[in-house]
Formats: structure tokens, C-alpha cells, sequence
């Protein structure tokens, strides 16, 4: 199975990302866009993993969760990696919870390492991606589109991350939450 951990995303942030999404396809770029079911922020990307590795990592996912406060974040500007002039992938920051976020996924890191999953070695940017550029086609147009694309500041409560199950079906990923994992009100 491909798994991944993530936060999942506000009705309200999905349907201003929709809209953003929306403003951004008038560059007429070659983009492969993300579906609004499809938002979320990835804490980590497991991969394939067997489904007998998955009955081991519950608990262990289950108890750093309850050392993990609350916390919020609020949702910031469009953007682009590695950058805005070569794009490949086009996504929303966050303007604040950023610090929070990055705390979260490295505390599942070193969990998972501890169960013999790979410790990420680059470090961890949170973002929502918005799409996939496939070709140059109209990249500077897509640049300004990015730049001059003003997106609202929403905040988002995070209460809990979920062990997600990916499954391509034709040319379109379908997630399907198999765990979730809620953060402790009353954490050291």
C-alpha cells in the first residue's frame, strides 16, 4: 500500500484553495491541478508499505499523537517550488503554525525511524500543494498569475493527522483514511 501521514484541510480552506486554483488556470499553464477532495498538508510520505508494517506503527503514531498539543496555522500565499521562474510544483504556504507543523512532522519522523522507516533528509517545508507543472508552456504568465494571486488568511485548528492509503485509480489518486490519530488536549 502508498501511505502517507497528513493533516487534512478545512471545508473553508479547501473551497478558497478551489477558487485560488481557479484564478491560477487562466495562465493557461501546462499544470496537472489538484482536486479539492485531494488538499491536504503531507507530514511525511511513507511510501509502499506492506500492510503487516502497518499494524506496527499504529500504536507507536497513536501515543506520539497524544504528546502533541493543539495548535493552529493559517493558511498564507500561493507559491512555487524550487522557485517561481522554474516551477514544478505550484502550492499555498502558511503564513503562521509553520513552526508547529515542522515540530509535528519531525516528531513522527523519529517515531517512525525508531520502526524502521527512512528519516527524511531534506527539511520539511509545510504547504498545500495546488498542482504539478508538466511543461514550460505559459510559465510566465503562471508567474504573474502566482505574484499577483491575493488568497485569504485562514486559520485552522489542528486536532489531529491521519494515516492515509493512496491508490491510483486510472490517472487519478484516491485517498482513503485508514487511521486517525488525535493530538492530546493535555500534553506535557
Amino acid at each position: 500500500m502508498r501511505l502517507f501521514l497528513a493533516v487534512h484541510l478545512s471545508d473553508e480552506i479547501k473551497t478558497n484553495i478551489e477558487q485560488t486554483i481557479e484564478t491560477l488556470k487562466t495562465a493557461k499553464a501546462d499544470v496537472k491541478w489538484i482536486r479539492k477532495e485531494a488538499l491536504h498538508i503531507t507530514l511525511k510520505f511513507l511510501g509502499d508499505t506492506d500492510k503487516s508494517r502497518v499494524k506496527g506503527i499504529i500504536p507507536l503514531l497513536s501515543y506520539t499523537a497524544k504528546e502533541v498539543k493543539p495548535f493552529t496555522f493559517i493558511t498564507g500565499k500561493p507559491g512555487a517550488f524550487p522557485d517561481m521562474d522554474k516551477p514544478k510544483v505550484l502550492y499555498t504556504g502558511l503564513s503562521s503554525g509553520k513552526t508547529e507543523i515542522i515540530s509535528l512532522s519531525k516528531i513522527i519522523d523519529e517515531t517512525l525511524v525508531k520502526a524502521a522507516f527512512k528519516r527524511e533528509e531534506k527539511p520539511f517545508n509545510p504547504h498545500i500543494t495546488l498542482g504539478r507543472c508538466t511543461s514550460v508552456l505559459n510559465l510566465p504568465k503562471l508567474k504573474e498569475a502566482l505574484l499577483n494571486t491575493i488568497s485569504p488568511e485562514i486559520e485552522q485548528k489542528v486536532e489531529a493527522f491521519y494515516l492515509v492509503k493512496s491508490e491510483l485509480i486510472g490517472n487519478t489518486a484516491v485517498y482513503k483514511d485508514l487511521e486517525e490519530f488525535n493530538l492530546s488536549k493535555y500534553s506535557r
